[in-house]
């Protein structure tokens, strides 16, 4: 794979990815470890897959690696991030694959899994905020398994959350600002896709809802007022 073509391809799926791995693909992970990218996935001969027989729900392999972003709160993430909701997953579909001119085997090298939200509550935007958003949530790699980022777990219809995003202007779908910045909303609290050993995990995860819901609001106005600076990518 050319240096250049794994770069737009890190691209496509978005500020999160910051390398491509020959097997796995972007790789992405919250937290305070500044390892090298690695990527953890089963071999080809365990996840070959037939055309189309993708499995929408249960990753086989996860990536990590370094991102643009780590927030050590939850202000400085609200204030960074392009748009902040609160919404539903009402579908789960396979995004655009992506090609490797140079790559005999005609696989695709990556194929998106993309979540819609219905948008439901809006804490932060630039402008008139959609209705509907969608998201990169994991990937498949060219034998077809998928690829969970970090501890951003794969959500399915009807899970809800608080999403903190950013758009990839290239594909018109966003993307979590972090892998730090979903927390997904039930009866047992708030919890957080950042990782378990981040302390931003530990401090969303003490939180009630309310409590969060308080916490985004007052940073985002604080963020619109120019109290609270945009955090710049690492």
């Amino acid at each position: 794979m050319t240096a250049r073509f794994a770069s737009r391809l890190a691209a496509a799926v978005g500020a999160l990815a910051v390398a491509v791995g020959a097997c796995a693909g972007p790789s992405q992970e919250a937290g305070p470890i500044r390892s090298s990218p690695t990527a953890e996935s089963p071999s080809a001969s365990e996840t070959e897959a037939a055309p189309g027989a993708f499995d929408l729900f249960t990753p086989r392999g996860r990536a990590s690696g370094k991102q643009l972003h780590y927030f050590e709160d939850v202000p400085s993430m609200t204030a960074t991030a392009d748009l902040v909701v609160r919404g539903r997953v009402t579908d789960v579909a396979l995004g655009e694959p992506e090609y490797d001119p140079g790559d005999p085997s005609g696989k695709p090298v990556l194929t998106a899994r993309v979540v819609t939200l219905e948008v439901t509550g809006v804490y932060r935007s630039g402008g008139e905020a959609p209705a509907t958003v969608r998201l990169y949530e994991g990937h498949f790699n060219r034998d077809g398994a998928g690829i969970q980022y970090g501890n951003v777990t794969w959500t399915k219809k009807g899970a809800t959350g608080i999403y903190f995003l950013t758009l990839n202007a290239h594909t018109g779908i966003y993307l979590l600002v972090s892998s730090q910045g979903r927390v997904l909303l039930d009866s047992a609290g708030p919890a957080s896709s950042a990782d378990d050993r981040d302390p931003l995990h530990k401090r969303i995860e003490q939180m009630t809802e309310p409590e969060l819901d308080e916490a985004i609001a007052k940073a985002a106005k604080a963020a619109k007022d120019g109290k609270i600076k945009p955090q710049k990518p690492l």
